[in-house]
């Protein structure tokens, strides 16, 4: 049941040391920090009152708080009314599941060690002292997370840029359209995967590390000693025993792997100019017998590409069937 705190005074509410809390808010910015105990406190950062039509729903291990006046949608909430100057400083339990939904704010974390899950479609995000299991989303934001510990992560950006650094990655997903991805944290057993389309990776690496790349145009290399594997298009990257396996795949993105701590990850290596294609006639139509149509694979590997551009396939497509294309191009 939804209510109002009409005196405006902060919201507390004991949910449990692991209960759930859930934040909507349009353009609000949004504060967490995970504190002992079993109650959620929610409050003005800069010590005002809060808004007297804030929405909350209490429940028992449970509470939601959400920006008045407002229409929901594709999963944000999209304001019509309410102050919209509004920064939420949120006590939450450390171990408790969260769960925040932003169209424009920014929102900041400290201290969660449970499933948390941020999604915002132009805020920033910036996360500290991160544990557990963290799901970030944005479209335009940037993204930074700091681990205390070990963490889950799956991070998907479209434009934005994404940094993670400190403690341990368990499990590592990140995905990027344009956005560049900095990764400096330990790499734990996996799996890790990293797909772009046209953003850059760098990754740091202090143990033996195999990257196995799906590129079109892409690139992949390291400063640190290692050894090359495979050809064009589909390539490996081999340091030291290899024991942590990265998957890389990205339509002309490139990934490069530097040593843990010799760099800032906010300083990344200039990448090489990529070469000047060689120029070619204009091919005529794939073979509509074949599905890449593999009897002409200039015009098949044309048609590919189209298709990723105008979104009928995703990237993850794009590069297995280009590497089939490969394949039969070399038997």
């Amino acid at each position: 049941m939804t209510t109002y705190d009409t005196d405006a005074r902060p919201i507390v509410h004991a949910i449990g040391a692991a209960g759930s809390l859930t934040v909507q808010v349009a353009s609000w910015d949004v504060e967490l920090i995970g504190v002992d105990g079993d109650e959620v406190r929610v409050r003005d950062a800069a010590g005002g009152p809060l808004p007297s039509d804030i929405e909350v729903e209490r429940a028992a291990g449970s509470l939601r708080i959400a920006q008045p006046s407002s229409l929901r949608g594709l999963g944000v909430e999209i304001a019509i009314g309410g102050r919209r100057d509004l920064r939420l400083a949120i006590d939450v339990p450390r171990g408790a599941q969260v769960d925040v939904r932003s169209a424009s704010g920014d929102i900041a974390s400290t201290g969660l060690q449970a499933d948390h899950h941020i999604r915002t479609a132009s805020g920033d995000v910036a996360v500290h002292e991160a544990a557990g299991e963290l799901t970030v989303e944005t479209v335009s934001g940037d993204i930074a997370v700091g681990i205390a510990g070990s963490l889950r992560l799956i991070g998907r950006s479209v434009s934005g840029d994404v940094t993670v650094e400190g403690g341990i990655v368990d499990r590592l997903r990140l995905t990027t359209t344009s956005g560049d991805l900095r990764v400096s944290s330990e790499l734990g057993p996996g799996p890790h995967a990293i797909q772009t389309l046209s953003g850059d990776a760098l990754l740091s690496a202090d143990r033996g590390i195999r990257v196995t790349a799906q590129t079109i145009s892409g690139d992949i290399g390291s400063d640190l000693p290692h050894r090359s594997e495979g050809r064009p298009g589909r390539r490996s990257v081999v340091i030291g025993d290899g024991a942590i396996e990265v998957q890389f795949k990205s339509v002309s993105g490139d990934l490069r792997v530097v040593g843990g701590g010799a760099r800032s990850m906010m300083e990344p290596p200039e990448p090489p100019e990529p070469p000047e294609p060689p120029e070619r006639p204009a091919p005529g139509p794939a073979d509509p017998t074949s599905r890449d149509g593999l009897h002409d694979p200039e015009a098949a590997r044309l048609a590919i590409l189209r298709e990723l551009e105008r979104g009928e396939i995703d990237i993850a497509d794009a590069t297995d069937r280009l590497a089939r294309l490969d394949e039969v191009a070399d038997a």
